[in-house]
């Protein structure tokens, strides 16, 4: 069974009962506008999406697209729910999930 058919059948109040709304399905779905234009956002083409864990987000990645995906990534995560407050996004790559570092750009 699918369980996103499950919950999106639900009614908002029942969603929302105990916890907030999570703004992640939007875009690990890639359906947000900049995601759906970008063809790096895809399996064949470079980058897609792997694990959400907690506030997390997993992608992998072909390296010539890490720059691109990343500042896709981080612009949707920052602006995925409109608060009076910034929402900071830290990005970090690698060959394995031990092995991460900062990714300024």
């Amino acid at each position: 069974v699918n369980i996103q058919t499950q919950l999106e059948a639900l009614p908002s109040t029942v969603k929302s009962f105990g916890h907030l709304e999570s703004p992640f399905p939007k875009i690990l779905s890639g359906k947000s506008q900049r995601m759906k234009r970008s063809e790096i956002m895809h399996p064949n083409h470079g980058g897609f999406f792997i694990l959400q864990l907690h506030d997390e987000l997993l992608y992998e990645v072909a390296e010539d697209n890490i720059i691109q995906v990343a500042q896709i990534v981080k612009h949707e995560m920052e602006n995925a729910v409109k608060l009076s407050v910034k929402l900071s996004v830290k990005i970090k790559i690698g060959p394995s999930w031990g092995d991460l570092q900062d990714l300024e750009f």
